[in-house]
């Protein structure tokens, strides 16, 4: 009753009392009637997740059998890793270094491998193993698994998710063999405003919106496609219309103050930002969105303080770490803002901000090939923005000057 009530830590303490009564006793009470023996670890396991004691939750079900707790179990343990490598990660704003790599993840997949040999094909562990395949950098078998994991469970989105982050192109997504259910129209909405698939994506969105016309996510999904297309105005109003339908969601708020940043808009980025802070100020975008505020108003340090709590709360939130990167090339930290971006692309390879924003950086370093490099990614993935087109050709007329330069120059051996 505590958990479904949303009571975290009395729900933590009735599960701990329930599994240190006796044996012969821990189940004939009347305020334990609804558990059962196999439950009693497992339940006390999902109390600790929640509480984000997630070393205690793996020690806990280790020896369990029963496939949820194996699960529980090995999420557990992925998670304990992954909060070991944030934490011990090199700051944004210091050298590009490489975060210090837990042995537990090869441990893990070993017997996850493991399990598998000894268990029927399970959706939820597949997606596991495809979480800890990416994680030790083996993205074609991650994606090998993912796909196995939406096929076997359809319905577990986060799986898809996950999937998503490993395809970066059209090519890599028509190559897999996805399941036939409704979520794949999710997915592959949800990928298409990445890879800028226009006649694929307002299609998708059309079933969509005919399958559930209340849907806010679905709204959402048309109000980043119309901002990726730079349709900001129809983007604007359905992120109003977002606001007025469900005004404490907070998911792609992030976007919405993108669009009143790049209109100069302080007066409604200012309200957008203490109507998120009342919401919930410990989420990560509205850290962002106050972030974004303060770098509409030049205070470019107190942004970047906010995308760092944001990227605290969130370590793969994709367009602060983009966002951040901008903010640190403001504030002329040229190698800080590659960092950032470097993990922008790292985490999304279709992040065309973070591709074009290496080009600058290593522009103004008078680094024009790499510049040249990064640009043309950038305008790979977005053939039909005119900045990025922009920013290529300044870097080919440097370099052309560069090299006129080169050859015009008198030779040391004429002098």
């Amino acid at each position: 009753h505590c958990q479904e009530r949303g009571l975290l830590v009395a729900a933590r303490w009735a599960a701990e009392q329930l599994l240190a009564l006796p044996h012969h006793q821990s189940h004939s009470e009347e305020i334990v009637d609804e558990f059962c023996p196999a439950d009693d670890k497992f339940w006390l396991a999902r109390e600790y997740m929640e509480m984000k004691e997630f070393a205690r939750a793996a020690e806990l079900l280790k020896g369990s059998t029963e496939p949820r707790a194996v699960f529980v179990r090995g999420y557990a343990r992925y998670l304990h890793s992954e909060k070991f490598k944030a934490d011990n990660s090199i700051p944004a704003g210091k050298p590009n270094k490489e975060a210090p790599r837990s042995r537990e993840l090869e441990e893990l997949l070993v017997e996850i491998r493991q399990v598998e040999r000894e268990q029927p094909a399970d959706g939820f562990m597949m997606h596991l193993k495809g979480m800890v395949l990416k994680a030790v950098d083996l993205p074609d078998a991650a994606r090998k698994a993912l796909v196995q994991a939406v096929t076997l469970y359809p319905c577990n989105w986060s799986a898809w998710q996950d999937l998503a982050t490993l395809c970066p192109d059209a090519a890599t997504l028509h190559s897999m063999k996805l399941p036939s259910h409704w979520v794949s129209l999710f997915f592959h909405s949800y990928i298409w405003l990445d890879l800028q698939q226009p006649d694929d994506l307002l299609s998708s969105f059309d079933t969509l919106k005919q399958m559930l016309p209340n849907s806010n996510t679905v709204d959402a999904h048309i109000g980043v496609a119309k901002y990726n297309t730079q349709g900001f105005c129809e983007s604007e109003e359905m992120f109003e219309s977002l606001l007025v339908n469900d005004p404490h969601r907070l998911e792609d708020l992030e976007v919405y103050s993108n669009i009143l940043h790049n209109n100069n808009d302080a007066p409604a980025l200012s309200v957008v930002a203490q109507h998120a802070t009342k919401s919930d100020p410990h989420r990560p975008e509205t850290c962002a969105v106050i972030a974004n505020y303060y770098s509409l108003k030049q205070e470019h340090e107190r942004a970047v303080m906010y995308f760092k709590k944001a990227l605290f709360l969130d370590p793969g939130f994709v367009c602060a770490w983009t966002l951040m990167g901008h903010e640190y090339f403001e504030m002329k930290n040229i190698p800080a803002a590659i960092s950032c971006y470097h993990k922008a692309v790292e985490l999304n390879p279709r992040e065309y901000r973070a591709w074009h924003g290496l080009g600058v950086s290593y522009e103004d370093l008078k680094m024009l090939l790499y510049a040249l490099h990064y640009y043309t990614r950038a305008t790979d993935l977005r053939p039909n923005d005119q900045k990025c087109w922009n920013s290529l050709g300044r870097c080919y007329e440097s370099l052309q000057c560069h090299i006129c330069l080169l050859y015009t120059s008198p030779s040391p051996r004429d002098s």
